[in-house]
């Protein structure tokens, strides 16, 4: 490893790639990623020479104990892996990245104020892989033809501070030390807008803010510690179209969400669309909500036709209604059934 002043420090010595690569296991690559990611921050490494992606191709090759292997598939997957674990301890969170799941926190370090100091000196646009999504949207402006929207998302404040905090001592805290969760809040505001206004820059036209963990809160307790964080958040997007998305049955939620000041609501399937509409103001448009694992992963093509065309019908008198799924569509959703959704959105 190499420091910012160029001298070495001490490092683990970790078995090479072409040891570790006989596992066959990205697990295992994910978490030794993690451990020289966690170093390196611990260090102020700035850089880390590896892993070794080159593929073995001459047996003669004096570096092939650098490489995981002759295999392009196997050498991708692992290096994959280790790099996505090695970046992501850049922003000072232990990410988990399971093959079949999706990632996850492994350890909420915030436990008092003292402890947000650390994050402090973290640039969201420099330090993890928070610039490979901005220059990602950059890219679609070149490769989209004109008209089609360019999409991102955030995490929304008060999730993202349900992740330094974890959700269990985040919710118990809104009743126990509702002044840690406000700083707390306050200062994944000042990340997540940071990150939003970047994306708005490289040309996003609509931002997801993704809440999911507010649902903990319930109707009492949103506006003091989200709702009015994701107004300010929506409120410093000034080209870019904010999208307010929460899991679960929002129903409750449904007046909070018509002060919040975002362009759209994303709902899921568990809300009744059609009641929802008439609960709200015309100028806040309503997204979705067709269930992504009930219908467009589980059912065939015609059963995802019946319920696009079911939904349709039953907004056919609202105005303010764009159709989506509820939630994220499985990875493992049949390509059919997404040609399907889509299909039946045009008739």
């Amino acid at each position: 490893m190499i420091s910012a002043n160029a001298s070495s420090v001490p490092a683990t010595c970790f078995p090479t790639a072409a040891i570790t690569a006989a596992s066959w296991d990205p697990e295992l690559l994910e978490a030794i990623g993690q451990a020289i990611g966690r170093e390196a921050a611990a260090q102020q490494v700035d850089v880390v020479l590896g892993p070794g992606a080159n593929l073995k191709r001459n047996p003669l090759c004096g570096r092939n104990f650098e490489y995981f292997s002759e295999d392009p598939f196997l050498s991708g997957k692992l290096a994959a892996a280790f790099i996505r674990s090695v970046e992501a301890s850049g922003v000072g969170l232990q990410v988990r990245f399971p093959l079949h799941e999706s990632p996850s926190i492994e350890i909420h370090p915030v436990e008092t104020p003292a402890d947000l100091d650390q994050f402090k000196a973290v640039d969201i646009l420099k330090d993890g892989r928070a610039d490979a999504f901005i220059k990602t949207v950059q890219e679609l402006g070149q490769l989209l033809p004109n008209g089609v929207l360019r999409g991102a998302y955030v995490t929304a404040p008060f999730t993202l501070a349900a992740l330094l905090c974890g959700a269990n001592n985040i919710a118990m805290n809104v009743i126990l030390e509702p002044g840690l969760v406000l700083r707390t809040v306050e200062l994944a505001t000042s990340v997540v807008t940071r990150y939003a206004l970047a994306l708005e820059q490289a040309g996003a036209d609509l931002i997801m803010l993704l809440d999911p963990t507010a649902l903990i809160l319930g109707p009492g307790r949103f506006q003091e510690f989200a709702g009015r964080f994701v107004s300010i958040l929506a409120a410093a997007l000034q080209d870019a179209a904010p999208i307010y998305h929460m899991c679960g049955d929002t129903t409750a939620f449904l007046d909070e969400f018509a002060t919040l000041g975002c362009a759209a609501l994303s709902l899921d399937s568990a809300v009744d669309f059609a009641a929802a509409a008439g609960r709200l103001p015309d100028d806040v448009v309503l997204m979705g909500n067709i269930s992504p694992v009930g219908v467009v992963r589980n059912m065939d093509p015609e059963g995802v036709r019946r319920q696009v065309l079911a939904l349709r019908e039953s907004m056919s008198g609202h105005g303010n209604f764009i159709l989506a799924t509820g939630c994220d569509v499985p990875g493992d959703a049949p390509f059919e059934n997404i040609e399907a959704f889509m299909a039946a959105a045009r008739e």
